[in-house]
């Protein structure tokens, strides 16, 4: 491929027909000294969109099936995108795969029940439902770093998070009077 080499008005109408169509490597492969790469940067000159593109649409059943189902929980929804592109876009929009590595030990739960409410009892109440702090977080809608921080009593929490916190474990906050 020459560098520099300006585009001619006829590679741009190839472009302008097929890019939406087909994308950038079928493109290349029709234009002589071209490769996919100049075509992509010469398509987004153009505001040419890309055929894969991913839509709002498919970004919400990612965010709400990769968390718990992975690419698997995806792919039966998505099925023009593949394991692997379900995976990245999933890390391009900040998700993980959350597992949960132990399982609940209602006993420990049991005897948590009826305690005052102590930010102390965060951990043990998530380790007691199974979960990651990662996992955590994600049911909550909070980062990892601010269940940890709340968990070693290093951030004063809102109540809001608190509750939500709780609300995810899957406990609600009584406030009563003291006698």
């Amino acid at each position: 491929m020459t560098r520099g080499r300006r585009w001619t008005q006829e590679e741009d109408a190839v472009l302008r027909r097929h890019y939406a169509k087909h994308g950038a490597a079928w493109c290349a492969s029709r234009l002589p000294g071209r490769e996919p790469q100049s075509v992509m940067s010469r398509a987004h000159t153009l505001r040419l969109r890309s055929p894969w593109r991913w839509t709002y649409d498919e970004d919400q059943i990612v965010r709400q099936h990769y968390p718990t189902g992975g690419t698997a929980a995806c792919q039966s929804r998505l099925p023009r995108r593949s394991p692997k592109a379900i995976y990245l876009r999933a890390s391009a929009i900040g998700l993980r795969r959350v597992r949960d590595r132990c399982v609940a030990d209602p006993d420990a739960l049991a005897a948590l029940d009826g305690q005052p409410f102590s930010p102390r009892l965060l951990a043990p109440l998530r380790q007691a439902a199974g979960w990651t702090q990662t996992g955590l977080a994600l049911r909550a809608g909070y980062s990892r770093n601010l269940v940890w921080a709340a968990e070693k009593r290093r951030r004063d929490m809102k109540v809001r998070t608190l509750l939500d916190i709780l609300e995810a474990l899957g406990f609600e906050l009584i406030l009563r009077r003291r006698t």
